[in-house]
């Protein structure tokens, strides 16, 4: 071999090992760096886009309507790539109390006429009351017939029918 040759490389060249030691980690300062920018770079793009993050954005109103027309915006805003989180409306009614206490009254009302009816044909009538108890109130969707011996209190539709269970037991006149 040719000595003259190599004399005129640098002295790491003429040890191999240590020549490839070189030439790696050359490679591997080159990756690092190249991975560096790249990151750099992805760190400038999303730091020109503008973000919002919001918690905890609920509403309460009497005016269901607008509650509804709110929720159909916000699936608008969804389409066009706005990312929200957002779950149903719910519709509970602010006068409940009146409401069950309508309903009561309603209920014992006819709870009465039925029994005028029933004992009318025998030529009795309705005496005084020996016994009367509440059973479950249910608030369900306008139309539906769905009853639960625990109660129902729907929240997802706007328009409800409230309904209330009353047991009536009456003495009989002659």
């Amino acid at each position: 071999m040719n000595t003259s040759f190599i004399s005129h490389f640098p002295p790491l060249v003429k040890n191999f090992e240590l020549g490839m030691f070189f030439l790696g980690a050359t490679l591997a300062l080159g990756v690092v760096l190249s991975l560096q920018a790249v990151g750099t770079a992805i760190g400038s793009y999303n730091k020109g886009r503008l973000t919002i993050n919001v918690k905890g954005v609920s509403v309460s109103s009497a005016r269901v309507d607008a509650v509804r027309d709110l929720q159909r915006k916000s699936s608008d805003l969804m389409r066009d790539g706005v990312q929200i989180i957002s779950d149903s409306p719910t519709y509970t009614c602010s006068t409940i109390e009146n409401v069950k206490m309508t309903s009561l009254e309603k209920a014992t009302q006819n709870r009465y006429d039925r029994a005028q009816v029933l004992v009318k044909s025998s030529g009795s009538t309705v005496g005084t009351l020996a016994n009367a108890s509440q059973g479950v109130f249910q608030i369900v969707a306008y139309g539906a017939t769905d009853v639960s011996d625990y109660g129902i209190s729907d929240t997802s539709s706007i328009k409800k029918n409230a309904k209330a269970v009353v047991s009536m037991e009456y003495f009989v006149g002659k």
